[in-house]
């Protein structure tokens, strides 16, 4: 508070009048403060209050003066008062008030003990600052501070804090993790000793180059070498801060895409590899939008196989394939549609000129981009038609000559029974005769006979018989061609043996 200035030379004059005067002075210039609560204290009893007091206290002035700090103060904030001005304490000091709506408001406390030539006077100043809304401020600064450090802590992308030697100032736990080592063991070493050759180079020009206020990419890639010698591609952002002491700092976020650039890779690779087939396929392929029946795509085969660049071909109906049957294809394809699946139907395309090519259609629902496409393979069977149709003449000619064939052996089995009939009938006769002169001879003039002629007569009786036998057999073989064919089985070792005596028979010389 205020205090009375001393002139040179000469003591002030004190009297009650004075002492009036300077007490006034003093209410005046407290009874404008309105930011903090004034409040004079005798002997326990308040003296004095300013109009803040009053707000502070929900209250007339009047309503304060003469009353205790017990009337003013809970117990325990009392108590708490009390002591600090019997210990004569003029440190700053917090406490907790609520108001009469029970809302709570946080205080800062001064006690001020007045003194005259050098005594403390028996009065007390005690100046309160209602400092509820700045302790808001720090409880939001304070969450917002582990917020932040909730964030960098447990974030999936590496955070570090370089000085302007690229030293470690920060490192965090993700950033450890990438580099495959300990907060502890980073802190105060150099960035740069993990990264390649090639990835110095980039970070050094950029941080110069933002060091001079030059407008830089924040974000770019880099390679980083681990702890175990295992190199990792890092995204890499970057940005300049000045610290309190005005130290320039570079915060960077570094996230690990090691994983993400192989996906790519491999995606990068099978999109050529499906590019390749795509383009290089023998059978003509074509993309239309499921949505519009528009055709977005098609590859060489397809040009080749209408006669149309693809220009001609791209953002046509898939319809133009078929100008001739447009119906029937729409409503094929929009049935394939609500069923899905896949089919596979014989059709037709169109060509530019007019040539009608028939084809093998096989149609798929892929998913391009998120979007549904009808992928259409369209295969040119003409070749195979073409074969076919060979075919069918062949098999017609074949058939025909089969026909003309079977009238020609129908005609020559009717010759050959006409003649084994025939045959059959001329050698009866004769065989008759034989037969029959044989038996006569045999009959009449056995006795004059010796046993060696007897034989020959049996043997030409024998042989007559067996004759009958064949032309029998010969006359049934004439008729076959008239009758159904009956196969039953023959045991040819009977067969064989008979003949073998037969032999040895007639050849009794031979060895048979």
């Amino acid at each position: 508070m205020p205090q009375q200035q001393k002139k040179k030379g000469k003591k002030p004059k004190t009297s009650a009048g004075s002492k009036s005067d300077l007490f006034s002075t003093n209410c005046q210039i407290c009874s404008e403060l309105t930011s903090e609560v004034i409040l004079f204290i005798n002997d326990g009893k308040c003296s004095f209050a300013n109009v803040a007091a009053a707000n502070f206290f929900d209250c007339q002035i009047e309503d304060l003066i003469g009353k205790d700090l017990g009337q003013l103060f809970p117990e325990k904030e009392k108590k708490v008062l009390k002591e600090k001005i019997t210990a004569k304490i003029e440190e700053p000091f917090e406490m907790t008030l609520f108001d009469r709506a029970g809302e709570k408001h946080y205080i800062r406390i001064i006690v001020h003990f007045p003194k005259k030539k050098e005594k403390i006077i028996p009065q007390q100043i005690i100046t309160i600052q209602d400092i509820t809304g700045y302790k808001k401020v720090l409880n939001r600064l304070h969450n917002s501070e582990e917020i932040y450090r909730s964030i960098v802590e447990n974030s999936v992308e590496g955070m570090i804090i370089v000085d302007e030697n690229y030293r470690f100032i920060f490192v965090n736990d993700e950033m450890a993790k990438i580099l495959k080592n300990t907060r502890e063991k980073l802190i105060g070493r150099d960035f740069r000793e993990f990264l390649t050759d090639e990835s110095l180079k980039i970070v050094s020009d950029r941080y110069k180059r933002r060091q001079k206020g030059e407008d830089v990419p924040k974000r770019y890639e880099i390679e980083v070498t681990r702890t175990d010698g295992e190199k990792r591609r890092i995204l890499l952002s970057s940005t300049i801060y000045h610290d309190s002491e005005g130290n320039v700092r570079t915060v960077s976020l570094l996230l690990d895409i090691t994983e993400k650039k192989k996906a790519e890779e491999k995606l990068l690779q099978s999109e050529r590899k499906f590019r390749l087939i795509f383009e290089n396929s023998l059978d003509a392929i074509f993309w239309a939008d499921a949505e519009t029946d528009t055709i977005i795509n098609c590859n060489k085969a397809a040009e080749k196989l209408l006669e149309r660049k693809r220009e001609e071909i791209i953002g046509k109906a898939q319809t133009f394939l078929h100008p001739q049957s447009k119906k029937f294809y729409s409503e094929m394809f929009h049935q394939y549609l609500e069923v899905g699946g896949e089919i596979e139907e014989e059709g037709e395309v169109e060509t530019k000129t007019g040539k009608i090519i028939p084809v093998i259609i096989t149609a798929t629902i892929v998913r391009v981009d998120g979007k549904s496409i009808i992928q259409g393979i369209f295969k040119d069977i003409t070749k195979q038609k073409r074969a076919e149709e060979q075919l069918r003449k062949l098999n017609e000619e074949l058939e025909q000559r089969v026909l003309e064939r079977t009238r020609q052996l129908q005609e020559l089995n009717k010759e050959l029974e006409a003649f084994a009939y025939s045959v059959s009938h001329d050698l009866r006769a004769p065989l008759r005769s034989i037969s029959g002169f044989s038996r006569i001879v045999i009959d009449e003039c056995s006795e004059q006979l010796n046993g060696k002629s007897r034989d020959y007569l049996h043997r030409i009786e024998n042989a007559s018989i067996q004759m009958e036998k064949l032309i029998n057999g010969l006359l049934e073989l004439s008729r076959l061609t008239r009758t159904e064919l009956h196969f039953s089985e023959v045991d040819l070792s009977t067969i064989a043996k008979q003949h073998l005596a037969k032999l040895q028979q007639e050849e009794p010389k031979h060895n048979v």
